[in-house]
């Protein structure tokens, strides 16, 4: 069990309040059951999955019309790839907003920003693989956006030599999906726990003679938020199926082309002007440095918007819901041609 797993990385916590569902609402132990459902989902898809161009687009057909319950299978690998993305974005949001990232804990923050970018690409990487229409151009347009930022080129012609969706390229993202990105998050998933055996607490926020012990309050906390979340996993998986477009036809393109819906707020910036993908780059790089930012006061309870770092609160706030609105008009509001429609 993940409980048992917990305990033994976490036999105690740092203060009572830390326990309350209201300061971390189990997002972090969301994100990493959504993990392991994903990893779950994916091994049992691994069984019909043929990654060659002749072949992928028909094993995912055979999946969905001869496979007992392989429809659903993949409705749900997919729902779940989008919870993980969503519970890690708000995780991220959740300790920049409760100061949960000052020291000692500035390289878990480090560590916790590249679990978010791997997943995102761990995602981007599993977009292709139904080598439908909407696969296709998808990452076609992805590769597009890669071109805008710095050493773009070489990393395309890596992740791309022959082209996207030729045998190289799809086996390369095939490989990168299944074995190379989902190691990577289970070792810095490990490497993110590890400060907390380290410091006896599940959060590094810490004051004298306040400890109480974790078990079971706090595993009987985490344990229901994950029966919850698989719940509504698997119902949702019952009414949200996958998608699945005809046959990937590189001669045949939509009238808007557009991104993965992670990737949309990007691809809405670089649509005003190629040189939005800069101010892209350097929030990403201000979101790795934040714990050392100078003028903040590490908080020393749990609480949400401590007083000496509500500036960085605040921005980060509206970085996201900028996000969120690039998003939304990207999904929503372009119609042919990318031109906005109301």
């Amino acid at each position: 069990m993940i409980t048992d797993f917990l305990k033994h990385l976490f036999p105690r916590v740092v203060l009572e309040r830390n326990l309350r569902i209201s300061y971390t609402f189990c997002l972090g132990g969301l994100a990493f059951t959504a993990f392991l459902i994903m990893l779950s989902s994916g091994m049992l898809l691994l069984v019909y999955y043929q990654p060659t161009p002749e072949r992928a687009y028909a094993s995912i057909l055979f999946l969905e019309s001869s496979v007992w319950g392989g429809k659903y299978l993949r409705s749900l690998h997919r729902l779940t790839s989008h919870a993980l993305l969503l519970l890690i974005f708000l995780h991220t949001l959740r300790v920049i907003l409760t100061g949960a990232y000052h020291r000692p804990r500035q390289m878990n923050w480090v560590i916790g920003m590249l679990l978010l970018c791997l997943a995102f690409f761990e995602a981007y990487s599993g977009y292709l693989l139904p080598m439908d229409q909407l696969a296709y151009w998808a990452t076609q347009t992805g590769m597009e956006l890669l071109l805008t930022v710095p050493l773009g080129e070489a990393l395309r012609s890596l992740l791309v030599p022959d082209g996207v969706g030729q045998p190289l390229s799809l086996l390369r993202f095939y490989a990168l999906h299944i074995v190379m990105l989902p190691l990577g998050l289970l070792l810095l998933s490990m490497l993110h726990f590890l400060p907390g055996q380290k410091k006896q607490g599940s959060l590094a926020l810490s004051m004298k003679n306040s400890f109480v012990k974790s078990s079971p309050r706090l595993f009987r906390l985490i344990t229901r938020s994950m029966l919850l979340l698989i719940a509504s996993l698997l119902a949702l998986a019952l009414i949200c199926p996958a998608p699945l477009q005809e046959a990937a036809n590189p001669a045949m393109t939509p009238n808007p082309v557009k991104s993965a819906w992670f990737l949309l707020w990007i691809q809405e910036l670089v649509s005003w002007s190629r040189f939005m993908i800069w101010p892209v780059i350097g929030l990403g790089a201000f979101f790795f440095i934040i714990p050392w930012l100078p003028g903040q006061v590490r908080p020393h309870h749990a609480v949400w918007f401590p007083a000496g770092q509500r500036p960085v609160s605040w921005f980060s706030i509206l970085i996201f819901m900028a996000i969120i609105l690039l998003t939304i008009t990207g999904l929503f509001f372009r119609g042919a041609n990318w031109s906005l429609v109301y």
